[in-house]
């Protein structure tokens, strides 16, 4: 994870390629959308499964998508 004040698209396009390269579990993020996470995460295992959703959203949308997600 690389959290950053804000996500630039071609370090979001850099972990797209490396979490399917190398099949991890990678993804940027800003420090306010990790803030969020922590905030909705009681729980280690309810953050595991919400950085999961990081992650697909990471995988399954183009990269301007994800960044206008995780810098909103």
């Amino acid at each position: 994870m690389l959290i950053a004040p804000v996500i630039h698209w071609d370090v979001a396009l850099f972990f797209k390629f490396c979490s399917k390269e190398f099949n991890s579990k990678l993804a940027p993020i800003s420090i306010d959308a990790f803030l969020k996470l922590i905030e909705n995460s009681p729980t280690l295992e309810e953050f595991k499964q919400n950085f999961d959703g990081v992650i697909d959203k990471l995988l399954s949308h183009n990269s301007d998508d994800y960044i206008d997600y995780v810098n909103r």
